[in-house]
This record gives C-alpha cells, structure tokens and sequence, in this order.
C-alpha cells in the first residue's frame, strides 16, 4: 500500500493505493484504491467516511495455484463516528459492500470506571442479500494495567450461539 495523509484544520484525509505483490515479483495484482475523510469539530468527537474501489474476492475463479482470476468489481463505503467525553465513549458505523449488496451496522458503549477498567456493550445488525440477517450482541471488558498493554474479554451472542473471545494487545508509539 502506498498512501498520502494529512490534515487541514479540522479534517484528516488518507489515500491509499493498494496492490499484491509477491516476493518473485512475477504475480502482481491491483487490488484497489482506498479514501477516508475526517471531521473533528473538538476533541470529543469524529465523523468519517471511507471508501474502497477495486477487486472483490467472493467470486473470485481460483488457478491450481491458488490465485484469483476475473474478480469481480467491489465498492466499500463506510460512515462512522466516534465520541468520547468525560468517562463514556461511544462509537458506530454503517457500511455498505457492493459486490453481494451487503449492509452491516453496529454501535458500542463503554464507560471507563477508571483508569485501567472499562466495560462495554456492543450491537450488529448484518444484513446479507445472499444468505440470512443476523445480529450479535457482546458484552465485554477492557482491561490495560500497564500503559498501552490492554487485556480484552467479551461474550457475544448470535441467535442461539455464544462465543468468548480473550485478547492482549500492546501499542508501541514513537
């Protein structure tokens, strides 16, 4: 990927171009090109928009190499937003995927009950034009006791299936 971003007063931009190149330099591929715009009026808030156009991969035909020939076009666009005032944060997004006329919407609340502790609850409604609607519900927590070292568990349910995921995750900045 080959990207250009920056900001002006109070909107971020990022472009991106990306591609598949392999170590052999002999099966190099054009995937697409990527956009997002970011609105921040203040500190608390963002509104963004962001969008892909290129090649999908769902109705890709496969070589007996495993590369995809005569991907269909696909177009992504996705509206978020994000707010985080005082202790409660919350966030959403609806994106849209042209390839199977897929929607998806989700939305999440967490309070931060202290400096290393915040639980959340999060909501999806996926909309699928080629299989069934389905919504996931999660409660979770976020755990960071050391700056930037962050311990996550959530439930999740799916109709009748529960799922329970854990992760740690460590962000480095420089």
């Amino acid at each position: 990927a080959v990207a250009l971003t920056g900001n002006m007063g109070q909107w971020e931009y990022w472009l991106g171009y990306l591609a598949h190149i392999d170590l052999k330099m002999k099966d190099n591929e054009d995937m697409g090109v990527a956009a997002r715009v970011n609105w921040r009026p203040n500190d608390a808030f963002r509104l963004g928009v962001a969008g892909f156009v290129g090649r999908g991969a769902s109705h890709s035909k496969l070589t007996e190499d495993g590369f995809g020939v005569g991907r269909a076009r696909c177009n992504y666009v996705d509206i978020d937003y994000n707010y985080d005032k005082d202790r409660w944060i919350t966030s959403g997004q609806v994106v849209y995927q042209s390839e199977n006329d897929d929607v998806a919407i989700g939305a999440e609340v967490g309070y931060r009950a202290t400096r290393w502790l915040m639980p959340f609850v999060r909501y999806d409604w996926v909309v699928l034009q080629q299989e069934s609607d389905y919504s996931v519900t999660t409660l979770g927590v976020n755990v960071e006791p050391l700056p930037g070292f962050v311990l996550k568990g959530q439930v999740a349910q799916e109709g009748c299936h529960t799922r329970m995921d854990l992760s740690a995750t460590y962000t480095l900045e420089f």
